[in-house]
């Protein structure tokens, strides 16, 4: 639950304009079952908004309310998880840190959306006359279906490949695709030129190959030691994010048009190739990332690369499908 309250001075007479209060509550349940005879989790989570803005007017001595009631991240998924057999691993000398995260996975998640479900606004004057303005619309429901499979698969020691897929189908046009806590673009589609990715039906996928450059340790760096040896790890990634999605307009910015267009049937396409070095210091939670990646679809629309070159040096995040 929050609460704002904001007064608004008059830049010129400094004299208080209007009060401004907010009030958001947003209680929300959610469940998870194992099932046992499968090894499956199913997960359920229900979350409700209520918020209530209300302004005073000073100069004219009025208030202006606006309630809003909103049914947001609600979903029912199932994912089901399968782990590679030992004497594969062995096979191909996996390390143990990387067959503990060696594992195929299905995740189905049925989504819905309310927003809003229900508005109110109130108006009041000095003449004590009240205008209710009452909104709902089911046009403001938006359902979608989404389905993952993630793949992490050793190659041969540090080797190793990794894949996921992603497919939705959704009743809202041009529906900015949201995947659980991130975005596609940035997330699923990286690289410079992506602002919009949505649609009636579409799918992403993710292609990576890390291959290990070196893996060593030091006693210690300069003159400073510690009671283990510091290790260093290195890869140089090899990744390819392709997607497409349908949609009911055609897509343009800046005159130019970047759906394909047929019969009132619009395909969004979108692809990018890159390359990235990347050195992990395992002693502390830190990465350093020097990455090139090229737009190609983007390109062969603009007619002009369109690349993205960027160098990081920043905290290891652990929780990311990018992570090692």
């Amino acid at each position: 639950m929050n609460y704002y309250f904001k007064w608004q001075p008059d830049v010129l007479t400094y004299n208080v304009n209007y009060n401004r209060n907010l009030l958001e509550v947003y209680p929300s349940l959610y469940i998870e079952y194992v099932i046992p005879f499968i090894d499956a989790t199913l997960a359920f989570n229900i979350e409700f908004w209520y918020s209530r803005i209300w302004y005073y007017f000073h100069d004219s001595d009025s208030t202006f309310s606006y309630n809003k009631i909103s049914l947001k991240d609600t979903y029912l998924s199932f994912e089901k998880k399968f782990y590679f057999d030992k004497n594969f691993l062995d096979s191909m000398k996996t390390p143990d840190n990387l067959a503990q995260k060696a594992v195929q996975s299905f995740k189905f998640i049925t989504r819905f959306k309310f927003d809003p479900i229900y508005t109110v606004s109130n108006i009041q004057n000095t003449n004590n006359t009240q205008n209710n303005l009452n909104n709902f619309s089911i046009n403001n429901l938006v359902t979608s279906i989404e389905g993952y499979y993630n793949l992490y698969l050793p190659a041969y020691k540090y080797n190793k490949f990794k894949f996921r897929l992603m497919a939705f189908a959704s009743n809202a046009s041009f529906y900015k695709y949201n995947n659980e806590s991130d975005t596609i673009t940035g997330n699923w589609l990286r690289g410079n030129g992506y602002d919009f990715f949505g649609g009636w039906f579409g799918m992403v996928m993710n292609i990576e190959f890390w291959l290990n450059l070196f893996d060593f340790t030091t006693p210690k760096i300069g003159s400073f030691s510690m009671d283990k040896p510091f290790r260093w790890q290195a890869y140089w990634v090899f990744y390819a994010d392709i997607g497409f999605s349908l949609c009911k307009d055609l897509y343009q910015k800046n005159d130019i048009v970047y759906t394909f267009n047929y019969n009132g049937l619009h395909l969004l396409p979108a692809v990018t190739a890159g390359t990235s070095i990347k050195i992990f210091p395992k002693f502390v939670p830190l990465a350093f990332d020097l990455d090139f990646n090229l737009n190609l679809y983007n390109s062969y629309r603009t007619k002009s690369l369109q690349y993205s070159l960027s160098i990081s040096f920043s905290r290891y995040i652990e929780d990311s499908w990018f992570k090692e």
